[in-house]
């Protein structure tokens, strides 16, 4: 969930005391089935998050800038094939088949971020 709430959540040792605190249940289950370290990188169309990728490594250990930044531009393809498997399972009336989704209508969430301050609600309700 803390990926959905916000940035990136990068664990970087699923064994750490503080990790153990935090996820009691999925941090022993997770290394138990082999990995060292779990990072959940966020799914989202500008300020509204969809989901989330989370990648595993087997040995304790952070990313680095590129790791991270490949991870990050991963992410965002995953979300726009998701969105746009998704565009193409509603029906048109028309029976046309719909154009693939595009991430790249700022105008939608500049109008998302107005929403949000108008009406003082969150990104996913305003879009």
């Amino acid at each position: 969930m803390d990926a959905v709430d916000g940035g990136p959540a990068l664990v970087t040792d699923l064994t750490g005391a503080d990790c153990l605190a935090r996820w009691p249940m999925f941090a022993p289950a997770a290394a138990s089935a082999g990995a060292g370290a779990v990072f959940a990188l966020p799914l989202h169309v500008g300020a509204v998050r969809v989901g989330v990728l989370d990648l595993y490594r087997a040995r304790p250990g952070g990313l680095d800038g590129d790791q991270l930044a490949d991870g990050l531009l991963l992410a965002d393809i995953a979300c726009a094939l998701v969105l746009d498997a998704v565009q193409h399972e509603r029906p048109h009336p028309d029976g046309r088949r719909p154009e693939p989704a595009s991430l790249a209508y700022p105008q939608v969430h500049q109008a998302t971020g107005m929403v949000t301050v108008q009406l003082g609600v969150n990104a996913a309700a305003a879009a």
